[in-house]
């Protein structure tokens, strides 16, 4: 039997080495990456950003093994997206900030730009990937003390980067080399017709807000509402620790159109009138969270804690429920 040369000999001692390390890591790095998306997720909603999707994976043993025979690697810690993580937003300029706080939050992080890889006259796959580690002080928390050598990609996108993404990978087209030639044009046009839909939502977005704030400025009680405005006046009206980025105008709109109440006057009105009551009634359910004295109550239990239980959206519902409640009834909401 021929004998192996020293890079075969390498190459299977590393294998080996690496599916040990692959066996080793894999169940407790998918708890990692479950606490890390959730808190991730938390660290999103603290400043008001609200992906439209928001997923995480391990490596497969498959893929990962591809890595080790092209690359030095031994094991685990030495892949950078054994743990991956993927946020997709909506807008360009939402990605923008989130990218700015995920560098701001977690150490050793290194960003690929995928669409700065692009020459001026190409289309194809635009993202960003940040390569990352726990900070130190995450590290403190026992559910993350282990986990400090591991790295992890977290990549960040638009809805329509993401729907080019998904195109991509369903066709297996993740490089032009493997794309038919007649069928490249087709791809090609394909990613320029979804970069010009996110210049379009972009656009909507910033006309979105300017015609609330222009709105807003008008001194007349008879303006139609809108969802638009809707959020405008709660955030203006309510503490601000109630707000809710993600929270249901669109079900509340036609709550309070239902209710007779069809303009920013008559929402101010019914404010002015309830919110003391209304402001009440989430201390009493705050206090009854924290408490444990309904056992049907569910809810935040941390933001229970500092006297926030109900929403905007959901001290207004609590409004209307106080303006159309029978003569003498109780506060049941």
């Amino acid at each position: 039997m021929p004998k192996r040369n020293e890079d075969e000999d390498g190459l299977k001692e590393r294998m080996v080495a690496f599916k040990q390390s692959y066996s080793d890591w894999k169940e407790p790095a998918d708890g990692f990456r479950k606490d890390l998306e959730g808190d991730l997720s938390q660290l999103m909603e603290q400043n008001k950003l609200v992906p439209a999707v928001l997923e995480s994976r391990l490596k497969s043993l498959l893929r990962s093994v591809l890595k080790v025979e092209r690359y030095p690697i031994r094991e685990v810690a030495d892949l950078q997206d054994f743990v991956g993580l993927r946020l997709v937003f909506l807008l360009n300029e939402e990605v923008t900030k989130a990218v700015k706080l995920i560098r701001e939050t977690f150490d050793n992080h290194r960003l690929i730009n995928k669409g700065e890889e692009l020459k001026f006259n190409e289309f194809g796959y635009r993202a960003i990937h940040i390569i990352a580690r726990l900070p130190k002080d995450w590290l403190r928390v026992p559910k993350y003390s282990r986990f400090g050598a591991l790295q992890f990609e977290i990549q960040l996108r638009t809805l329509s980067e993401h729907n080019y993404a998904v195109i991509s990978s369903v066709f297996q087209y993740h490089q032009a080399g493997t794309v038919p030639p007649t069928i490249q044009r087709s791809l090609l046009r394909l990613a320029a017709i979804l970069e010009l839909v996110d210049l379009e939502v972009d656009r909507v977005a910033r006309e979105k807000l300017a015609y609330s704030a222009i709105a807003l400025k008008d001194p007349r009680d008879d303006v139609r509402l809108n969802v638009d405005l809707i959020s405008r006046i709660l955030e203006g009206e309510l503490p601000k620790e109630h707000r809710k980025v993600d929270d249901q105008y669109v079900e509340l709109f036609d709550e309070l159109t239902r209710k007779g109440i069809n303009t920013t006057g008559q929402l101010l009105g019914l404010i002015k009138e309830f919110r003391g009551a209304a402001m009440a009634l989430n201390r009493a359910a705050a206090r009854s969270l924290v408490n444990g004295d309904d056992p049907s109550l569910t809810g935040d239990l941390e933001k229970a804690r500092q006297g926030v239980f109900y929403s905007q959206v959901g001290l207004v519902w609590n409004m209307l429920i106080l303006k159309n409640r029978p003569s003498g009834s109780a506060d049941i909401l």
